[in-house]
């Protein structure tokens, strides 16, 4: 509350977020001072894009113009007077062509594809005959999937059936442990059955024409927006989060019918 008070912003980060502080949260101050609150995203942060999953890169930046960048990225500016310097650019396809190699041995192991990354930029199957020529064409034909369900086909029987912890997430307060709860993702809902004792069959039912949206917190998390209310699921490492996303914006996109757009990859 002091924070507010002492603060001329109030940034949610986003509207969504942003909506919940001004309607529960902080609602009696934005009702005295509502030019206060707004939601500006953040956007890419180089501190996890870059410097986390990017370490050959961030070293040889160490290298060359110090590692100051890793907490002021105004510092990368200093990348311009190496626009030429054809050591530093060969370095630097040197990294790239490395980072690509790392994500076919990534391929090999959960999918048991063994595949190679030509100096070329291809992509060559060495065990199997790879369908794709580029890393682009893969996403492409990943978002082709998922543009080709359709969610009106599962209504009646579940895509997917995982398990995860269930909690009720309170926003800048705690989250409340509902138990752990098997997880039936339709085309167009989630079905949660609570498992905890005193809850044992208890099902949530969350429509996704009553979502606002479905968030992914990282590989095996992901928070459900429903109503008034946010659940959040956390799954083992077989868990996919991103299905989840992937499922509910299909449906919402064919409900107001741009049923072909882009998707992250699977």
């Amino acid at each position: 509350n002091l924070s507010v008070v002492g603060s001329h912003t109030v940034n949610g980060v986003s509207k969504l977020h942003s909506d919940i502080l001004k309607k529960t949260i902080f609602h009696d101050f934005y009702k005295m001072s509502p030019w206060k609150f707004t939601n500006v995203t953040n956007g890419v942060v180089h501190r996890r894009w870059l410097n986390t999953a990017n370490p050959n890169l961030s070293r040889l930046l160490d290298e060359i113009i110090g590692p100051e960048f890793r907490e002021d990225a105004s510092n990368l500016s200093k990348l311009k007077a190496f626009s030429n310097d054809s050591g530093v650019l060969q370095r630097i396809n040197d990294i790239k062509y490395y980072n690509k190699e790392r994500f076919a041995h990534y391929v090999f192991k959960k999918c048991g594809k063994r595949i190679r990354y030509l100096p070329t930029k291809e992509l060559k199957g060495i065990n199997c005959d790879f369908p794709h020529r580029f890393v682009l064409d893969w996403y492409n034909a990943q978002s082709e999937y998922v543009n080709s369900i359709d969610p009106s086909e599962y209504t009646d029987k579940p895509m997917y059936v995982d398990c995860a912890e269930l909690k009720e997430v309170i926003p800048s307060e705690r989250k409340i442990p509902m138990g752990y709860a098997s997880i039936m993702l339709y085309g167009d809902r989630v079905e949660i059955k609570i498992s905890r004792l005193d809850r044992n069959g208890e099902t949530l039912l969350l429509h996704f024409d009553e979502c606002s949206t479905v968030t992914v917190l990282g590989k095996n998390k992901l928070n459900i927006y429903h109503g008034d209310k946010i659940y959040q699921l956390n799954g083992s490492k077989r868990f996919c989060a991103l299905k989840y996303t992937h499922i509910y914006n299909r449906y919402k996109n064919v409900r107001k019918g741009d049923e072909n757009v882009k998707f992250l990859g699977l």
